[in-house]
């Protein structure tokens, strides 16, 4: 699996894709398409938060590259609706539960939101 140096790195191959789909091309080119992912799953007292970019038609790439993003697993507060953060990496950010109260967690990354999950999980 491919290593990035920065997420601005990234941003600048979306940007120059972007900018090369603008230019007069053949019908058959193909351009770069690259979308964030994120998600978060609770294995047993564990919540991991994954987040990667996918991009197809990188040049001199494998048909699909795929790049770890920032990740954080964060947790909402049921009383004031704020969202804290437990947990970051790179690829994946893992939070051990301390408890067994049900919360609700999700995924972030600089170009996603997970869907939220329930667990009971403190």
């Amino acid at each position: 699996m491919p290593t990035v140096p920065s997420p601005a790195w990234r941003a600048l191959l979306v940007a120059t894709a972007a900018a090369a789909a603008l230019v007069a091309a053949p019908a058959s080119a193909s351009a770069v398409t690259c979308s964030a992912k994120a998600n978060v799953t609770q294995s047993g007292a564990t919540i991991v938060g994954r987040g990667h970019t996918v991009c197809r038609g990188v040049p001199g790439g494998e048909p699909v590259v795929v790049y770890d993003d920032e990740v954080a697993v964060q947790r909402l507060d049921p009383n004031t609706g704020v969202w804290h953060v437990l947990a970051t990496g790179v690829g994946t950010a893992t939070y051990a539960c301390a408890g067994t109260v049900t919360n609700t967690f999700r995924a972030v990354t600089p170009g996603r939101t997970s869907l939220p999950v329930t667990a009971s999980c403190g």
